[in-house]
């Protein structure tokens, strides 16, 4: 998948929607949406990985190189030993971050403060030069404001022009307002966050996929769907059967949701998956 995306600026569109899969899937089930070990790929290795990102195990290089949520997602392929037996892993070269899928996916390809991230450009402005934040960061999470030797998102103008506010309603700068909060202390700050409905209600999630309204997860303010009849009302009831509340969110929840649906009628997904509230094509 990697080498299909190998130029990510040119091929942003290919690397986008599958990430944000991943991570919009973590933020309304009870993992934290920040957690590094929230990835698809983690169940598939068997990780040995807590939760908040400390490996378990004694080679701590060894551990964190051959993690597939820490190092081959997020570029944290260094570790040391907190002396308690555990592992933390860290991004400390740009190399490790170069390869990782955040650098493909969003922009992310520098090691900044143990974590990959964008550092600050020198940039020519008038009178001399400046420092300035570009790229993944800036599009996609809204770090585009210059802060020490990082790029954050300092304002609610930062968030709201990011891929996260459209798709999933984080437009409000917990730096702005002073309500940052970390979930672990292995687990950097998500600046741009949910804070109210109105953050909910312009997303593209509420839009088309019902998450209209506040709910409190274990990381803070999340969009949710409530009901039934919201779920049927939404576009995405019509193209993907995704017409009945499942959880917080709506899915298709029978085959007769799939049936009714354009998936169905135009790419023979008429089949509804159980365990995962989407529609499949059926296995002849």
């Amino acid at each position: 998948m990697i080498q299909a995306c190998a130029q990510p600026r040119r091929h942003r569109s290919c690397w986008l929607w599958p990430w944000l899969t991943i991570l919009a899937a973590c933020s309304s089930s009870e993992s934290s949406s920040r957690a590094p070990t929230c990835a698809i790929a983690d169940a598939a290795a068997n990780d040995a990985t807590t939760a908040d990102g400390v490996a378990l195990a004694d080679d701590c290089t060894s551990i964190c190189r051959g993690s597939i949520s820490m190092c081959t997602f997020h570029g944290r392929c260094s570790g040391t030993s907190d002396g308690a037996g555990h592992c933390l892993c860290t991004a400390t070269s740009d190399a490790d971050c170069g390869h990782a899928a955040v650098c493909f996916a969003f922009g992310a390809c520098q090691a900044v403060d143990g974590l990959c991230g964008e550092r600050p450009q020198n940039v020519q402005v008038s009178g001399g030069q400046g420092l300035a934040c570009y790229g993944g960061p800036c599009y996609f999470s809204g770090r585009c404001t210059a802060q020490g030797n990082r790029c954050v998102a300092a304002s609610d103008f930062d968030c709201r022009q990011s891929v996260w506010c459209v798709e999933t309603g984080r437009c409000t700068s917990c730096l702005q307002h002073g309500t940052c909060a970390k979930t672990s202390q292995f687990d950097p700050i998500d600046e741009c966050v949910v804070a109210s409905s109105k953050d909910c209600l312009a997303s593209r999630r509420c839009k088309e996929g019902g998450s209209c309204h506040v709910a409190t997860g274990l990381v803070g303010l999340y969009c949710v769907a409530t009901s039934d009849s919201e779920c049927a009302a939404t576009s995405d009831c019509k193209t993907k059967g995704e017409c009945h509340l499942w959880g917080d969110r709506c899915a298709a929840t029978s085959d007769a949701d799939c049936q009714a649906s354009q998936a169905c009628k135009e790419q023979k997904r008429c089949k509804h998956a159980p365990k995962l509230g989407v529609c499949v094509a059926a296995v002849e």
